[in-house]
């Protein structure tokens, strides 16, 4: 793909239709070559739900900014194990440039202690990165390019795709079906939000580019087709120079903050997702059958009604309704277009919701999920 077409993508990307796609590998190749494959680079690490991250000073992981300004928010993230030991998270620096959905999405991590038993792998500085072929390590979802299907089963798996163009922000990819692709052809996703685009140089593994959005293939997320956006590690290196040789004493530089405070919480975003969102919270915070089953149809895929009703879903939304009455938004977790992830906190404890609507009709609620 040339470079004009990507820059168009990217627009397409960061302004109407980002959605995450999970790692997937070419239909005719098996997963045990991708999962031996991931075994070679245990500097990458899973950051829980929010996406990955990767070792690159004994104290210090990279990721992606929106996910570590997630991590800096809030409570979903307050252990990370490295290496098979566990550490604690004394920091979040997230680049001082980064809006929510904008280029500069480019984070770190730093951690209560050392590790010890794992090398961190280095960044990559140069600006050759075009037409090289990388090696996406990820722990998200498993599946194929020509299908739909994935299962989460939290393993590593690493896939190759070649660098098809560049920006000054960005590196672009494309996963192509075969014959066409790599030997080990695949696309990162939502688990693999913040993972790393390796390249190999001078003999070892470095980052090139940092896992932070994706557009959909021919046959939706993560099919073959499918767009995959990095932020381009050359480009931040100084940055992240600069934040890591920075004194650990004193205060932590803050998370950049998506959104501002109200009396309800943090704002939801102006996109489909969030306006979706916000006519949740009202029949929730209501209360009542009538202002539940009114939310249900005139906000859920008629598909999704058609397989269990408004009336099936009405138990399931009242218990759902008696726990967050009084929540508010305590950090958006994840934002996209069609996606959004919050974490609400009320009298019954914290609970994180994730709506994600249809690409076909952005103003309808194609999947809910609920992480207590």
């Amino acid at each position: 793909m040339h470079l004009d077409a990507h820059l168009a993508v990217a627009l397409a990307v960061l302004n109407t239709t980002i959605v995450s796609t999970p790692i997937v590998r070419r239909h005719d190749r098996s997963d045990d070559a991708y999962t031996a494959a991931a075994s070679m680079y245990p500097a990458v690490v899973a950051l829980g739900r929010l996406g990955d991250a990767t070792l690159i000073a004994p104290e210090w992981l990279l990721t992606a900014g929106h996910v570590a300004n997630a991590v800096g928010n809030g409570r979903l993230v307050t252990e990370i194990v490295v290496g098979g030991d566990r550490y604690g998270v004394d920091r979040v620096v997230v680049h001082p440039q980064w809006r929510e959905l904008g280029p500069h999405d480019v984070g770190l991590i730093r951690l209560t202690r050392a590790v010890r038993n794992l090398a961190p792998l280095a960044l990559h500085r140069g600006r050759n990165e075009r037409g090289l072929t990388a090696t996406i390590v990820g722990h998200g979802g498993s599946g194929r390019g020509d299908s739909r299907d994935r299962v989460e089963d939290g393993r590593a798996r690493a896939a190759t795709s070649r660098v098809d163009s560049t920006s000054n922000a960005w590196l672009y990819f494309s996963f192509d079906a075969p014959p066409g692709g790599t030997e080990l052809e695949g696309a990162p996703g939502p688990g693999d939000i913040g993972c790393p685009a390796l390249l190999i140089a001078g003999g070892r593994a470095v980052i090139a580019g940092v896992g932070s959005a994706g557009y959909d293939g021919r046959s939706g997320p993560g099919s073959y087709g499918a767009v995959d956006v990095f932020t381009r590690v050359s480009t931040h290196a100084d940055w992240i120079d600069s934040v890591m040789r920075a004194p650990a004493s004193g205060p932590a530089p803050s998370p950049t903050s998506a959104r501002a405070a109200t009396p309800q919480g943090v704002a939801l975003p102006d996109t489909p997702a969030g306006k979706r969102y916000s006519a949740f919270l009202a029949a929730m915070r209501a209360g009542t059958d009538s202002a539940i089953l009114s939310f249900l149809e005139n906000n859920f895929d008629a598909r999704e009604l058609a397989d269990r009703p408004a009336q099936a879903r009405l138990p399931n939304f009242r218990r759902l309704s008696d726990r967050l009455r009084d929540a508010k938004v305590d950090a958006i977790v994840s934002s996209e277009p069609l996606k959004l992830t919050a974490r609400l906190v009320g009298a019954a404890g914290t609970t994180t919701i994730e709506l994600i609507c249809s690409a076909e009709a952005p103003n309808k609620i194609l999947d809910w999920r609920r992480y207590d």
